[in-house]
């Protein structure tokens, strides 16, 4: 049986893509190189029929500090050890989802084609490094290939199963229906500016909505309220999605082409430029841009912004959803999954 490395870890925007492929890839042995004792391997792990190989490597830190002045020989010390793992496991195909975990597989890729994806509008530093190693440059945002020589627009990898998801089963866990249905979520990690401001605003937000509040692991916070339920976190994240009228979101890629394909009105609060590179503005008002979604930056975020935007979200779903459906391009799991067998078959 022909083998793949897939590759990718930071974050679960690096790595449920990854998943989303899964089923598409059946004929071949999967491999999976990622950070040891990280979420990669956590929910690599889960899955079946899947072998997961820990390979140790380095975050660049986006700040001046000394750490970095050791970035460049961890680095080659990752690389030489991920060359390793390619030649004893023989991949026919490469595939990256990016994130730092995925750098050193991309760079000791070598006479083997490599395909990566990039779900920002803008480049990840890990993908801009190895993007001319590429046979192709897998992207969800159409402006991203047209500046790569090697760029192809496929759309995102998107997880099969948020299309069957069941409301009956959120209502199971929370109690909750009857009423307009208003899900908060930032993330794996959470959100702490959006969480705080659903602390605050809940007895307001809960006046007209039943909310659901994911909030991350560690974030728990305890809350008496009706019509309020929060959870750390959720392996049922299809059933909420089935079961909520309005989303409240940061602007990771992987949640905003997930809910566009759903046709979600959602209230985005994107991370903002200094905690992150700005990918998440940038996400966020190109799908604004379309008329896809309200966005509230976060230094404008309070209790009351947030109510006043959700109130807004309410009133202009149907325009959003209507403007959602003439968005084409979202899911690119398949066309993504099929570049992957050809390059398997020509190698």
């Amino acid at each position: 049986m022909d083998k793949i490395i897939l590759t990718g870890g930071g974050t679960a925007g690096h790595i449920t893509p990854n998943i989303a492929l899964l089923p598409y890839l059946k004929d071949f042995e999967i491999h999976y190189v990622g950070q040891p004792n990280s979420m990669e391997e956590e929910l690599i792990g889960r899955e079946k029929n899947v072998i997961f190989h820990p390979l140790e490597s380095v975050k660049l830190v986006r700040a001046l500090t000394a750490k970095n002045l050791a970035v460049p020989f961890k680095l080659i010390k990752a690389k030489s050890k991920a060359k390793k793992l390619i030649d004893d496991i023989k991949p026919k195909v490469i595939f990256s989802k990016g994130g730092y975990a995925s750098l050193p597989v991309m760079l000791a890729a070598k006479g083997i084609p490599l395909i990566l994806h990039e779900s920002d509008l803008s480049m990840g530093l890990a993908n801009r490094l190895a993007v001319k190693k590429c046979r192709f440059a897998c992207t969800s945002f159409s402006s991203t290939a047209e500046n790569l020589p090697n760029g192809i627009c496929t759309g995102a990898p998107l997880r099969q199963s948020i299309y069957d998801g069941k409301k009956e089963k959120a209502e199971s866990i929370c109690n909750l229906r009857g009423r307009k249905n208003l899900l908060v979520f930032g993330g794996s990690l959470g959100a702490a500016a959006v969480n705080e401001a659903v602390f605050s605003a809940v007895r307001e937000l809960t006046e007209k909505f039943d909310v659901v509040h994911i909030v991350g692991k560690n974030n728990v916070f305890p809350i008496d309220c009706p019509r309020y339920f929060q959870l750390p976190f959720t392996n049922n994240i299809a059933d909420f999605f089935d079961w909520a009228d309005l989303c409240v979101i940061r602007g990771g890629a992987n949640a905003l082409f997930e809910l566009v394909a759903l046709k979600k009105p959602t209230l985005v609060v994107p991370l903002p430029k200094g905690n992150s590179r700005g990918d998440q503005v940038d996400n966020a008002n190109y799908f604004k841009n379309l008329g896809c979604v309200r966005v509230l930056m976060q230094e404008n975020l309070t209790s009351e912004t947030l109510l006043s935007e959700v109130l807004e979200l309410d009133k202009e779903k149907f325009a959003l959803i209507e403007n959602m459906r003439n968005v084409g391009g979202i899911d690119g799991t398949e066309t993504i999954a099929n570049l992957i067998k050809e390059c398997a078959a020509s190698s």
